[in-house]
């Protein structure tokens, strides 16, 4: 596993933005759910079975200690949401950079997340397909390659027999260029340097 740390809490702001106001949404909701439903039912019961002047001062007293403390644990709750959206941020935005480099041809780059990390069978998953692919571009590119060293056999027989085959040879040309091309698009080993 990768032995790297990253330095940055918030690496996808929209993502874990929605995703910190998702889990502050939902607890302020149970929040004042519960609160609504044990004012609610304590309020009946006080009411209907004490009928004293301080109990007034006393509720108003309980609304400001409840309320303080719902702020609290909210604010809590936003932090804690915060670096828990990481663990499933982070290593997004490293698959989403390893894409890139993938997208321009370099087939010996793998995905590394951090211990912790979620969405690891997703890298593991991902290294195993570009396992695969690098596998089928260099099984390709043999391909290629015995390809163009026939056809470099076949421009030398063609250039023995004269001119007269020079549409020939340029066809010859053509075909080697267009399979180099092909060649030269993908890195499939460490030597190997994709041109664009």
């Amino acid at each position: 596993m990768a032995n790297f740390k990253r330095k940055q809490v918030v690496v996808k702001h929209g993502f874990q933005f929605r995703y910190v106001l998702f889990v502050f949404l939902a607890v302020l909701f149970a929040g004042l759910l519960i609160s609504w439903d044990v004012y609610y039912t304590m309020g009946r019961v006080m009411f209907s079975q004490v009928n004293h002047p301080e109990i007034y001062s006393m509720i108003s007293k309980v609304n400001t200690q409840i309320i303080s403390k719902l702020v609290l644990y909210l604010l809590l709750v936003i932090i804690v949401s915060i670096f828990v959206s990481h663990k499933i941020a982070g290593p997004l935005y490293r698959i989403e950079k390893s894409s890139e480099i993938l997208g321009l041809g370099d087939l010996t780059h793998r995905v590394k997340l951090r211990e912790g990390d979620e969405l690891k069978d997703v890298a593991e998953k991902l290294n195993h397909m570009v396992e695969q692919l690098q596998t089928k571009v260099g099984e390709n590119k043999n391909v290629v390659a015995e390809c163009l060293e026939q056809l470099q056999h076949i421009e030398v027989l063609a250039q023995k027999c004269g001119g007269e085959h020079r549409e020939i040879l340029e066809k010859i040309t053509s075909v080697k260029v267009t399979l180099q091309k092909i060649n030269a698009g993908l890195k499939t080993s460490v030597t190997d340097t994709p041109q664009k």
